[in-house]
């Protein structure tokens, strides 16, 4: 992910012509802002105009979706490719595990309220730079909790933070989210 620029590297293994030999006559590359899970959402999904050629079986492929494709700020992309030989067989579609968020600025889900005795709450986050992140839960006094995330994030890519209230009393504590050129907060209640 390059959310600057509005570019998407994907990176595959190349699949050949007849099962693991061979060359792949074409690649179907397309994108949209929904998720591609079947036939149908895959035709109707944009096309990537300039896909690369296929290589040998085996070999890494890379593709370079850009702003000159139709990418936007702001905007969430699923990724999907088929393969097809030179008979017209396609290959099943395949998909990245994971959205592109191309943000602009960093987003952290506003607060939520965990219920019930061993509930956990969640929130997400998405960086428009990777970066080393800390995300410590806070007591209404101010003191730690816990530690929930110590570790560099990529940015574009949705992160998920689980919050187990399991040996949390009922009240509000608060996330406190820390990266190397940011710091941001958000209040989440424990109701056991």
């Amino acid at each position: 992910m390059n959310t600057r620029d509005r570019s998407v590297t994907l990176r595959w293994t190349a699949t050949g012509d007849d099962g693991r030999a061979g060359t792949a006559q074409r690649y179907l590359l397309r994108y949209d802002t929904t998720r591609i899970e079947t036939a149908a959402d895959f035709e109707q999904a944009r096309s990537v105009s300039a896909p690369p050629p296929p290589d040998t079986a085996g070999a890494t492929e890379t593709a370079v979706v850009t702003a000159s494709d139709g990418l936007e700020a702001g905007r969430t992309y699923d990724f999907a490719l088929v393969a097809e030989d030179d008979a017209g067989n396609r290959s099943r579609r395949t998909s990245p595990d994971r959205e592109a968020v191309l943000v602009r600025e960093i987003q952290v889900d506003k607060g939520s309220v965990a219920s019930g005795a061993g509930s956990s709450s969640r929130t997400q986050f998405v960086l428009n730079e990777t970066q080393e992140v800390r995300v410590t839960l806070y007591d209404l006094l101010g003191r730690r909790v816990r530690v929930l995330l110590d570790e560099e994030i990529p940015e574009g890519f949705r992160q998920t933070v689980r919050i187990p209230t399991r040996s949390l009393s009922s009240g509000p504590y608060f996330l406190r989210f820390v990266g190397e050129r940011f710091a941001i907060t958000r209040k989440v209640v424990v109701v056991n």
